[in-house]
């Protein structure tokens, strides 16, 4: 239906503006573009839709059936672990650092599960009516990149400055996340009603040439690399343009509201258990500086890896660095500089990175995982059977910056220490 209206409104649009001349698609296209924003919200719809069936005909076109339904079943595995990957980290998230801080009274464990429970609920309502209503007018890339900007943005600042400075507080960890969440969802409105709403509404008031010229004066210093201007049928920011900035965004605000909210520096050793507040009883290693331990730093290995885990961390450092970077990527360009590659050699190429590589690595990680995880999940149901210490503290609260599981030991520690 919609193509058959952007059909007709294409066409009486042209001969209407045109005088039925014979035109090119170009100009049938910026015939289309009227100021209402109707046939412009038509023509995104239709472009969006065509784009998003482009792979999809192709892939059934390319792979016989037996093939094709496999890579079917591949597609809404991948979605389904990843929804339920999302509205479980989403749930945990919301229920400790949002409605936990806010309850006077502890939930007992019955009451905890089912305040997880409800919060998951009702996440999934929310990205049930979000995918109703928030329809994907843009590449794949852009669009999962505007999603997560809603927390990624504000959430950002708070795990890097909340672990590693001692001026964060509480205010500016709010200021990040709510600017974050109503500047996101408003960019949402925005784009998605850019079309029929939204520069409608601007060329109604005469306000597009204004606005034209401040976006290409904001986009000016960055040269080629940003370019702002009007579009009748597109938000001129994309989505990775507003998540970049809507990050420096936060990353401001955290620092200047807590810097102003912060009453004294933040115990940060007692919070990660360092030094004095070590509750293994263990003390910092001190590490010796040389060539080997300096890369092992790099590549994030510590002396609480095993030997295993040492394997795992070494084989992401070559694959990744190595391989990607020295070899595929470098190694390429150097290559060509010096002796450019022929079109046979890029299908080569194309053939080795994305099939014999991909293929190797797919099939080394599909036994990894499929036995490993097996293992992995049959070792974590007999640790759960077999223990028997249980804290009814360790929930998640916090007070006085502290977990409330640790909070006794922690201040025993400092009462110590202020004694001797």
């Amino acid at each position: 239906e919609i193509h058959t209206a952007l059909k007709d409104e294409a066409r009486q649009e042209t001969e209407k503006r045109l005088d039925g001349s014979i035109v090119s698609e170009d100009a049938r296209r910026r015939a289309f573009i009227d100021a209402e924003g109707k046939a412009n919200d038509l023509f995104q719809q239709c472009r969006t839709l065509f784009h998003q069936l482009t792979v999809s005909v192709t892939m059934r076109q390319l792979l016989p059936g037996g093939l094709f339904g496999l890579f079917a079943l591949l597609m809404f595995l991948a979605m389904l672990s990843t929804d339920d990957t999302r509205i479980y980290s989403s749930a945990i998230t919301i229920a400790q650092d949002v409605v936990l801080p806010l309850r006077k009274k502890p939930f007992t464990q019955a009451e905890h599960v089912r305040m997880i429970r409800i919060v998951s609920i009702g996440i999934g309502v929310f990205f049930l009516f979000g995918s109703f209503f928030m329809s994907q007018l843009d590449y794949i890339h852009m669009y999962s990149t505007l999603v997560c900007s809603m927390w990624t943005s504000g959430a950002g600042p708070i795990m890097v400055f909340g672990l590693y400075s001692r001026f964060g507080t509480t205010a500016g960890a709010w200021a990040s996340l709510g600017t974050s969440t109503v500047m996101s969802l408003a960019y949402v409105v925005v784009q998605r009603n850019w079309a029929n709403l939204v520069y409608p509404f601007l060329a109604k008031h005469s306000l597009v040439g204004a606005c034209d010229r401040a976006l290409r004066t904001l986009s000016a210093p960055f040269g080629d690399y940003i370019t702002w201007k009007m579009n009748a049928v597109k938000c001129p920011v994309n989505s990775v343009e507003f998540a970049f900035f809507l990050s420096l965004l936060t990353f401001t605000l955290y620092i200047v509201v807590s810097l102003l909210t912060r009453r004294e520096p933040f115990n940060l050793e007692r919070m990660l258990h360092r030094g004095k507040y070590s509750l293994d009883g263990k003390r910092e290693l001190k590490l010796e500086w040389s060539l080997r331990n300096v890369f092992r730093m790099i590549i994030g290995i510590t002396p609480e890896y095993s030997k295993g885990d040492r394997a795992i961390a070494y084989s992401m450092f070559a694959y990744s660095f190595v391989y990607g970077f020295c070899l595929r990527f470098l190694g390429t360009v150097i290559w060509n500089a010096i002796t450019p590659w022929p079109i046979k050699y890029w299908s080569w190429y194309f053939v080795i990175v994305n099939f014999v590589i991909f293929g190797a690595v797919t099939l080394v990680s599909s036994i990894w995982f499929g036995v490993g995880g097996v293992c992995g999940l049959l070792q974590l149901f007999r640790d759960l059977k077999a223990r028997t210490a249980v804290n009814d503290l360790d929930d998640g609260r916090v007070e006085g910056s502290m977990s409330l599981a640790d909070k006794q030991v922690l201040e025993a520690v400092d009462s110590q220490h202020e004694k001797g």
